[in-house]
């Protein structure tokens, strides 16, 4: 190797050349054709229409959307946020879509500082590379919603668990982030058993208050709507066995789905469409588990069977940390959505940097980044903001200013946001069938108004994949004529 070689890899093993690198890979995976990739559904409507109550005429609310299958509200913090990035747009989500990705980036500089902190440079790197560029996790980090902040979450929680052994200070930042938790999504609420056990090794009492006053502090507007509200949220445990009898989902089923979703973290197929691998309503069309994911589970195997990994401090929380969220979703008698388990995805990535094996590891590592780039390159969406904008185009060119009701048809593709985007890159309907659902958000927008259309727009989920619609004259207006 000459001289000129060494100098340029000593370089490039600066944590801030690194930094750098990664920060560069992360952001172009992610914005990468991104206003057609971006998926704009339902959930993001729902979260839409209730910030631009807060842009339209700001006050104070107390809640945010409600955890699905709960029952459970959750804080109004993503939706004040939302609000702020509509603010600015007005009112156009492509914005949250940048938001989103760049979350993401984040996450992946974020996942790197702490692998590196509680386990060492090679570890956080690794870790921090298969973040930035497997599939599934830019998939995710493309759609705009309160689960965006479950992975940051996840690994600044555990950075705070390492760390207080050192300075019981970070139990602040513990109780800081456990109080996001119940902002964004509920389904790393577990780990407050993580934080009890390391309690039980001894916390100083000005430290405990402290951190139980910030945690209260945080979640206080959930407090004063349970106060308000006959204390709904707070008894949302007692109502779990309804939430297990309406789902009637068994352990073996959920076995299953936590398995496929594992193998599916490691490796997606080139040219999957990147709205049907993250839809709950598009599970039957997500791609299948590939046997190119077995070594990773071997892997992941080889960690857990180590005695190292329960004598190690750091391997043990992260290992008692895994173990926690796979046996609360295992147990959770609601669904068995994917998007469930992102605050796992991070903390698995730790492990290929810790179980290393000099001369396989390497080309493993290389072979599924290279394949991730590919998937993630080679992603279409026909489904994406970007053909929706070319379609509302084309109804409203017909429609131009006649009053119109709007349907939404589809089975995987049904629910697409199409209301909230009529009104931004059209002109809003007086009527349309999500307002059952969303109309409250927006009752002045709604009217009795005879329409002269009735426009239907459907998605296509296997044949004519993409989006068509329908413009019929509306049978009110014949009526009245």
């Amino acid at each position: 190797m000459t001289k000129k070689m060494k100098a340029i890899l000593r370089h490039l093993n600066k944590p801030w050349v690194i930094v750098l690198l990664l920060l560069v890979l992360a952001t172009v995976l992610r914005v990468y054709n991104l206003n057609q990739l971006y998926v704009f559904g339902a959930d993001e409507e729902y979260q839409a229409n209730i910030a631009m109550t807060l842009v339209k005429d700001f006050h104070p609310i107390w809640i945010g959307v409600s955890a699905s299958n709960t029952g459970f509200y959750l804080g109004p913090f993503w939706s004040y946020f939302t609000s702020f990035w509509l603010f600015l747009s007005q009112g156009d989500p492509l914005i949250t879509a940048y938001v989103a990705a760049l979350l993401g980036v984040f996450t992946t500089l974020a996942v790197f500082y702490i692998g590196w902190k509680i386990f060492s440079m090679r570890v956080g790197l690794i870790a921090s590379i298969l973040y930035a560029c497997l599939p599934l996790i830019v998939f995710f980090d493309q759609k705009y919603w309160n689960p965006s902040t479950i992975p940051l979450l996840s690994v600044t929680m555990l950075y705070s668990l390492y760390k207080v052994k050192e300075n019981q200070k970070y139990w602040l930042l513990f109780a800081l982030a456990y109080g996001l938790v119940f902002h964004t999504h509920l389904s790393l609420a577990p780990f407050i058993i993580l934080a009890l056990l390391l309690v039980r090794k001894g916390i100083k009492k000005s430290v405990l208050i402290q951190a139980t006053a910030l945690f209260f502090l945080v979640i206080s507007p959930l407090i004063i709507f349970d106060y308000f509200h006959k204390w709904s949220n707070i008894t949302t445990p007692l109502r779990l066995g309804q939430i297990a009898s309406s789902r009637n989902i068994n352990l073996l089923e959920k076995g299953k789905a936590l398995g496929e979703t594992v193998m599916r973290l490691w490796y997606l197929p080139p040219h999957t469409i990147n709205a049907n691998e993250i839809l709950t309503a598009c599970a039957k069309f997500r791609s299948q588990p590939s046997i190119l994911a077995v070594p990773f589970l071997a892997i992941v195997l080889i960690f857990f069977c180590r005695k190292q990994t329960w004598k190690n401090e750091n391997s043990k929380i992260l290992s008692m940390a895994i173990v926690i969220i796979v046996f609360s979703y295992l147990l959770f008698p609601g669904g068995i959505d994917e998007y469930y388990l992102l605050g796992l995805f991070p903390l698995l990535l730790f492990i290929p940097g810790i179980v290393w094996h000099k001369n396989l590891s390497p080309i493993l590592l290389l072979l599924t980044v290279t394949l991730g780039i590919v998937s993630v390159l080679t992603t279409p969406n026909p489904y994406g903001l970007e053909t929706k904008k070319q379609k509302i185009s084309e109804v409203m060119a017909i429609v131009d200013d006649k009053p119109y009701d709007l349907t939404e048809k589809g089975n995987c593709h049904r629910f697409e946001g199409w209301r909230y985007l009529f009104s931004v890159y059209g002109r809003a309907p007086e009527r349309s069938d999500i307002d059952s659902t969303f109309g409250w958000l927006y009752p002045d927008e709604i009217t009795e108004v005879s329409t002269k259309y009735s426009v239907v727009m459907e998605g296509k989920d296997s044949e004519n994949i993409g989006f068509t619609y329908q413009i019929n004259e509306s049978r009110q207006k014949l009526l009245d004529n």
